[in-house]
């Protein structure tokens, strides 16, 4: 099958494109509504288009990372993975972090990193992201890279950094802002850091290990997003 936007698929991207629909056939049965009436045509109608939509993002991400056909072992990794991708979609998820999540998945094929539990990991730390949430992540990254290379000037230092950044275009203020970090800090992306004080509204955060991928497609999405506004 071909989805609509892109262009016709090899035959190694046919076996992707219908490895996918299966996949949304069975999400998309899981949240079935019985019964003929207008509500129930509107849930299923508006889980087709979340799943069509999802469908789209992901095939768009395969076809970017240059992922054609599956090896047994790819496949293997994609089917679990691809199938948390679409509940998320269903369940209505943004396209903000779909598309992080896509790119992701790609990525792990590409790179035949194929650790399923490493993907559903980063799905959960995703979910419900808000675009200023990414965007508070990408500060607080930024700012811990700068701060590595300082010795003086720590707490007030990197609260301006850390303020300037994303106020008040993301957030209208500080505790605002404070209440995004310890959601982020709670789906493990940031650690608290214990020895820097900044105010009684802001904790200091620091990155944990391996964000660097996240961060750099979150990056992509306040582009987008950013893009998306001025248009």
């Amino acid at each position: 099958m071909s989805v609509k936007g892109l262009p016709a698929p090899s035959a190694g991207a046919k076996q992707i494109a219908l490895m996918c629909s299966a996949i949304v056939s069975d999400v998309a049965a899981l949240l079935n509504v019985p019964g003929t009436n207008t509500f129930h045509q509107f849930i299923s109608a508006l889980i087709d288009r979340r799943c069509n939509r999802s469908q789209t993002i992901l095939l768009e991400a395969l076809q970017s990372g240059e992922v054609d056909i599956l090896s047994d072992a790819q496949a293997e990794f994609a089917i679990p993975v691809a199938f948390r991708f679409f509940q998320a979609a269903r369940d209505g998820e943004a396209a903000h972090n779909l598309r992080i999540m896509a790119d992701i998945i790609a990525g792990r094929i590409k790179a035949n990193k194929l650790d399923p539990t490493d993907f559903l990991r980063i799905a959960r730390q995703l979910e419900g992201l808000s675009i200023s949430d990414l965007a508070a992540l990408v500060a607080v990254y930024e700012v811990d890279d700068l701060f590595r290379t300082r010795i003086e000037g720590e707490g007030d230092w990197r609260e301006k950094k850390l303020v300037s950044r994303i106020i008040p275009h993301f957030f209208k203020d500080k505790v605002e802002l404070g209440a995004s970090l310890a959601l982020l800090a709670g789906r493990g992306l940031i650690v608290p850091d214990h020895q820097t004080t900044l105010d009684a509204a802001l904790q200091a955060y620091l990155c944990t290990p391996s964000l660097d991928e996240i961060v750099s497609l979150a990056k992509n999405q306040l582009e987008r997003s950013s893009t998306s506004d001025v248009g």
